[in-house]
């Protein structure tokens, strides 16, 4: 009996595990404008170009850090949290970036391993360049937490895995070894304790998936994608910087209750 036990627990586990792995490269995502015009879609699949995988990436990676780790207490310049009308909150100062080729503002080119399948590394970056410190998606996304080791393949604790996307657990564990000793995985959320903790000034890293509808017409589907939630407005519409998108979004609080549903209502909480 015990040893069922062990098995029941061991494969719960690794059920566990799954569930908490997404990225944009888990099949196609079509965005349509109010028009109905198709933009685009993400997949997983080797950018043309790239270095083939390997089993470790580097052991000291080069790494382009646009500032210090040491001392991540102090936000962004120009951060801080401002009322919006009928009670709404939102934090300024959190970097918008997009998780294209050529668009990481922290390593040489902006070029980057698997950029189209980056939302969970580009997501990560925004809210620790926020704490003010910066460093490239592939150092984020493929070093292993407390470590200079970077692996590309297989699942050794790094927060990116390829052919699964991003997994939350090494997100806690790397912005703890970076000074954010606070930072934990918190669960079973509605968006008025989103709101809360966004109030806080905290921006939060959340998953979703399914039709995303903004409040400006724009749609578009997702099978799996990270964003970073910067507030909450007076009605409940959820602010965000999406990795897929360029600039600020705010998605209509209806459609965000439906997409932000698995596991668990869940956010990633990075704090000092």
């Amino acid at each position: 009996m015990r040893s069922g036990n062990t098995r029941l627990k061991m494969l719960l586990t690794l059920v566990a595990m799954v569930i908490l792995l997404a990225g944009c490269e888990q099949g196609a995502s079509t965005s349509t404008d109010a028009g109905g015009t198709t933009a685009g879609t993400w997949r997983d699949s080797t950018e043309p170009g790239s270095s083939s995988p390997g089993a470790v990436l580097s052991e000291n990676p080069a790494d382009t850090t646009a500032g210090s780790d040491s001392n991540p207490s102090a936000p962004a310049t120009g951060a801080g949290v401002r009322n919006l009308p009928g009670g709404g909150v939102e934090i300024t100062g959190v970097p918008s970036y997009t998780q294209g080729q050529g668009k990481d503002p922290h390593s040489p080119g902006g070029q980057s391993w698997r950029p189209h399948a980056y939302c969970g590394p580009t997501a990560f970056q925004m809210v620790m360049s926020f704490y003010g410190v910066n460093k490239s998606r592939d150092y984020w996304g493929l070093t292993v937490p407390g470590t200079n080791r970077q692996v590309r393949q297989g699942s050794q604790g790094q927060m990116y895995i390829k052919d699964a996307g991003a997994s939350y657990p090494p997100m806690v564990n790397m912005a703890k070894a970076h000074g954010m000793g606070k930072s934990q995985m918190r669960n079973n959320l509605n968006i008025a304790g989103l709101k809360s903790l966004v109030a806080q000034g905290r921006p939060q890293i959340v998953r979703i998936d399914g039709p995303i509808r903004y409040t400006d017409g724009y749609a578009r589907t997702t099978p799996g994608h990270v964003i970073v939630v910067v507030g909450v407005t007076g009605n409940g519409d959820v602010i965000v910087h999406d990795p897929a998108l360029q600039g600020k979004r705010t998605i209509t609080g209806a459609s965000f209750r439906q997409i932000w549903r698995s596991p668990k209502n869940f956010s990633v909480d990075i704090a000092k």
